[in-house]
């Protein structure tokens, strides 16, 4: 009798340790996107992921929109579901390679790459740099700096405020951000940006029109429609 209670026991407790590992662990979020209906999204436009971490940063922010086929549309910075293996990759070097795939044509010769948005602890000013590849195939890195027009530290309260965390699994779109700041990496297609990150980055995109090519935003359009 005292056998069974013991191995009863055991059992109880693998099977409590197993479900706090999964409810403490990396998961995949149900209910996401909130704001895309879709059956069986996951691998067509690999993993969205929200993860709660410290980082060096007020904000830093890339923003891409593919001008290639549809094979580029599913890639993901990493289809893992490990956590730890996730992190690694949310780094400068890595997102610099990420974000360098593909390139959009301009009509002046140049191709644009990705756009890189730093927002310094000192709270002044908002830094933009455009990468791109010149005509003559360089490197190319453009850098503008403006002073900010709307509240972004409300936005970022909000941001570092939701404990979310998790990944899903999301259909191909062509244009995707990744929003980090002292307390949040957000890797998502702008498609299932929500509330203060969408209003971010759409501010942040008004505020650089002029800056920022054309072709960027002709493209974004097609996407949308």
């Amino acid at each position: 009798m005292n056998t069974k209670k013991i191995i009863l026991f055991l059992l109880l407790s693998v099977i409590s340790f197993t479900n706090q590992m999964t409810d403490n662990g990396f998961k995949v979020l149900e209910g996401y996107p909130k704001n895309y209906e879709r059956d069986h999204m996951d691998g067509y436009g690999g993993k969205d992921y929200i993860i709660n971490n410290k980082n060096p940063y007020k904000l830093l922010m890339y923003f891409k929109v593919y001008g290639g086929g549809n094979q580029y549309l599913n890639q993901s910075l990493q289809n893992s579901d490990d956590r730890n293996d996730v992190l690694k990759f949310f780094n400068i070097d890595s997102l610099d390679i990420h974000y360098s795939s593909d390139f959009i044509e301009l009509k002046n010769g140049e191709k644009f790459l990705y756009g890189r948005i730093i927002l310094d602890f000192n709270d002044l000013d908002v830094k933009l740099e455009l990468y791109y590849i010149d005509s003559n195939n360089e490197s190319k890195k453009k850098v503008f700096i403006k002073e900010r027009n709307f509240n972004i530290f409300n936005l970022l309260d909000k941001i570092n405020s939701d404990t979310t965390e998790g990944y899903y699994g999301i259909p191909p779109y062509g244009e995707k951000v990744t929003i980090i700041t002292k307390d949040k990496i957000i890797y998502k297609r702008t498609l299932f940006l929500l509330g203060a990150e969408k209003e971010m980055y759409e501010n942040f995109l008004e505020l650089f029109k002029d800056e920022i090519p054309e072709e960027f935003f002709e493209k974004r359009n097609r996407y949308k429609d």
